[in-house]
């Protein structure tokens, strides 16, 4: 089924009231929770109300627009969208496996195409977890599994991971990526500030948390975190600028399809929005 013209206002509080550990799942978005069906499609949807999913004893996915975008067969897609709120996710047992993004939590066999977020992302875990399972915290999105493509995205918005684990991976686009051989981002920048003090250079990335997956026309500005994508310094298809007058024309950057304009009532403090806004 089909989700156009859609929009929330309202604040979201999602939370696991189950102590008992189980491997059920909480997906949590603004517009839909969870997206899984042939040919499924959300279009000219938008975000305002901050959203914080608590998963306590289970898997989180939380995002602006929906928590989970899959389907194990023809691709569905989520286009046009935007991000305008906080988005917070954590989880605080041995089943921590959080996927926030400002956009989707997590997305599997779909695309996303023409979206922007320009929210804050904070993804967080039990100070006294020692898990090592894995966790994704992107701006646009958490986690980017199989047969999934992001095209045209820009992201503005600070991203924040507190207490972070081992095998959590952040990243200005996306945070965890999976399968090279059939992924890609293209034609995408970051100019959204990272705070993530206690990882690494291997696990944050201004546009991606991990290098699974292929880059091209991708564009970060110096300074939201030290490297592009984390682990790989020189991947093919990823550009630092030094400076926002530097940087190339964004429309000419993520306007492949005609779905952005200038900003000239100032109403995205002049970076681009949609025709339709």
């Amino acid at each position: 089924g089909d989700i156009i013209n859609s929009y929330n206002l309202a604040t979201i509080e999602c939370k696991n009231i189950c102590e008992k550990q189980g491997n059920n799942n909480i997906s949590c978005g603004g517009i839909v929770g969870q997206v899984e069906g042939e040919e499924a499609n959300i279009d000219k949807c938008f975000n305002k109300g901050n959203i914080t999913a608590n998963g306590g004893n289970t898997t989180v996915s939380v995002g602006g627009i929906t928590g989970t975008l899959t389907y194990n067969g023809n691709n569905c897609s989520l286009k046009n969208c935007y991000n305008n709120a906080k988005i917070q996710g954590k989880s605080s047992t041995v089943y921590y496996l959080n996927y926030v993004g400002g956009i989707a939590g997590l997305i599997k066999s779909a695309t996303v195409s023409n979206c922007y977020n320009i929210g804050e992302i904070v993804g967080s875990k039990n100070e006294n977890e020692t898990s090592n399972l894995s966790a994704g915290i992107g701006g646009i999105i958490g986690l980017q599994s199989s047969n999934t493509e992001i095209n045209n995205i820009f992201n503005i918005g600070k991203i924040i991971c507190k207490n972070n684990g081992t095998n959590l991976n952040v990243g200005g686009i996306v945070g965890k990526t999976e399968d090279e051989a059939t992924s890609k981002i293209n034609n995408v920048y970051n100019t959204g500030s990272i705070e993530a003090n206690e990882l690494n250079s291997s696990q944050v990335g201004s546009i991606a948390g991990s290098d699974l997956i292929t880059f091209s026309n991708c564009y970060y500005l110096k300074g939201t975190y030290g490297i592009g994508v984390a682990g790989n310094e020189t991947v093919t298809g990823v550009t630092q600028w030094d400076s926002i007058e530097d940087f190339p024309t964004v429309l000419s950057i993520i306007n492949e399809k005609k779905a952005f304009k200038e900003d000239t009532n100032n109403i995205n403090n002049g970076y681009p929005i949609f025709t339709w806004q």
